[in-house]
Order: C-alpha cells, then structure tokens, then sequence
C-alpha cells in the first residue's frame, strides 16, 4: 500500500476531509439499514397482522434507509470533532484508499440503479411512483451490499478449497525445457 503524503491543517482540507468522513459513515449506515430494515418490517407487519402492502414496504425501506444515512453522518460529525487535523487527514486518507470498502460503495451504487430501474418497472402500477424509485433503490443497495459481503467471505473459502486440491509437479531438469536468453 501507498505511504500517506504529508498532511496540511488548513480549514478548506478541514472541511473537505469532514465531509468526506461524514458521506463515507453515512453510507456505510445506509448499506446495513438497507440489509436490515425491509426484512424487520417485514416481520414486525405480519408478526401484527397487518396487511403488507407494497407502497407501505417501499415507503418505510426508503424511509428508515435516509434516516439510518443521516443518524451515520451525524455520527461520524460528532466523532470527529476531537480529532487533530494532521489525525482527521490520515484518517480520511486511509478511508479513500480502503480497496474494500470502495468495492463495496460500488456494488450498493451499481445496485441501487439497478434496483430503482427494475422495481419501478414491474410494479409501476402497485405503488407510488417516488416509492417505486427510491424503495427499489434501496433494495437494489442491499442487493449490491449483499453480493459485495458473499465474494469477500466466499473467495477465502474458495481459494483454500484450491490449495488444498493442488499438486505439485515436480519436473526433471533433464525435461525441462531450455529457454534461450533474449537478444542472441
């Protein structure tokens, strides 16, 4: 991995790494509320016995999502404000240079697209229109944030799976291919 470059303390690099931090933790809320939430309610609707309708499950899935993103980047603002600033730059350095969790903001974007595209047009007439959008976006999130989760935690079981099926070969020298060195 890259060393950190030097940091400076003005206020413009203040803000700009604040908010950054801040975006990044509201995010990261966003992904697990959109896990979490639309099976909770899910749940607690039919543990009630009420009827679950789709624009109601559209609703609250966006809903409690956007208030799960602004209780995060609440969060990380209030978190940060102990920080020193050369602590806040590397901080934020190192955030913007996590490969996995930007794999994972890619996938809960990529899916979000997809999910707001593809939930509006199948049930484009069962719900709201601004439901169809945003709900399905939020399903396509968790969509996105689940595929992500199930290639980091399966790709370790699939690669020892494969050392252990491997052989090794062990080729004589004496057929062993002779590779010429380059410019005679």
């Amino acid at each position: 991995m890259a060393t950190a470059p030097p940091f400076t303390s003005s206020s413009a690099s203040l803000s700009v790494d604040t908010s950054f931090l801040a975006r990044t933790r509201a995010l990261q809320f966003s992904q697990l509320a959109s896990l979490g939430l639309p099976p909770l309610y899910t749940a607690v609707t039919l543990y009630r016995r009420h009827p679950l309708t789709v624009n109601r499950f559209l609703r609250a899935s966006w809903i409690g999502t956007a208030s799960a993103a602004l209780l995060g980047g609440g969060w990380e603002l209030v978190m940060l404000q102990g920080m020193q600033p050369l602590e806040l730059g590397e901080h934020a350095w190192a955030v913007g240079h996590d490969a996995n969790r930007l794999r994972s903001q890619d996938y809960s974007l990529i899916g979000s697209f997809l999910g707001a595209l593809t939930t509006s047009a199948v049930l484009w007439k069962r719900a709201r229109k601004v439901h169809l959008v945003l709900g399905g976006a939020v399903l396509g999130e968790a969509a996105g944030f689940a595929a992500n989760l199930y290639q980091s935690w399966a790709a370790p079981v699939r690669a020892s799976l494969e050392v252990e099926k491997a052989e090794v070969v062990v080729i004589p020298e004496e057929k062993a291919a002779v590779v010429p060195e380059v410019g005679k």
